[in-house]
């Protein structure tokens, strides 16, 4: 019964198999932040598609559910990722113009607001993959969802994950990446970073504050502009990503 203001802002990230006729795995989820397809994931969702030397192995790109019920593959061109937290902002492919300009997609709305212990927060994301070969045809489904918990504890700086909250919200497979938002306001605070084996229902989410340091090189801002290094604080003070 619940609704999301961009359906189209949350979407399965996924890799092709060269080896295998380009067999589709679902890595996990991800969040547009800017309406020309910058969006964020968890590190390690991308770091499935690059061997232990960091050279890609695999393509990888973004399935844009789009309203009509049909996708668009929007191919991951380059990341950000932290050295410090399991957090990556990546971009990804422009879609398709029209004769009224470029299309564009959904973003969802940050925060860096700290929540208390308590706090009702839920997930959307797309962990119930399924797969199959009919002939020389793939056939995939996703079945998206709603997941809801509370925050238990904050942790300032745990190993290996960073900033991030321990939550009581079981993640799901492929559900990693996804924006995990306060219930309160609708706005995004964290990310679907690991659940806590055995446990079923606690789990990390990695806070949005190292993200704030990603920058991208080659990027125009105006049509006139010369490509330059570009922040993500830049692109907030611009009015690109909404922080709230």
């Amino acid at each position: 019964g619940r609704r999301i203001n961009q359906p189209d802002a949350i979407f399965p990230i996924m890799r092709q198999n060269p080896e295998n006729n380009y067999e589709l795995t679902l890595l996990g989820t991800g969040f547009y932040v800017s309406t020309n397809g910058m969006f964020i994931t968890a590190r390690h969702v991308l770091d499935a598609v690059f061997n232990e030397k960091r050279e890609q192995t695999h393509p990888a790109f973004i399935m844009h559910m789009r309203e009509d019920n049909t996708y668009i593959q929007r191919p991951i061109l380059c990341a950000w990722n932290s050295e410090e937290a399991d957090i990556s902002v990546g971009v990804s492919a422009p879609m398709a113009s029209t004769k009224n300009g470029p299309l564009t997609n959904g973003t969802m709305i940050l925060t860096l607001s700290r929540l208390e212990v308590g706090d009702d927060i839920v997930t959307f994301a797309f962990p119930n993959f399924k797969h199959e070969w009919r002939d020389k045809l793939q056939i995939v489904r996703f079945s998206p969802d709603f997941y809801d918990g509370k925050i238990v504890e904050f942790f300032p700086n745990r190993p290996k994950i960073g900033p991030c909250y321990q939550t009581s919200m079981h993640i799901h497979g492929g559900a990693s990446g996804g924006p995990v938002i306060d219930a309160k306001t609708g706005y995004v605070f964290g990310v679907n970073c690991t659940s806590f084996n055995p446990y079923v229902d606690t789990s990390f989410i990695i806070t949005l504050d190292l993200a704030l340091y990603a920058s991208f090189e080659g990027v125009k801002i105006g049509e006139n502009s010369e490509p330059r290094k570009v922040s993500f604080r830049e692109l907030v003070d611009l009015g690109h990503i909404t922080i709230r």
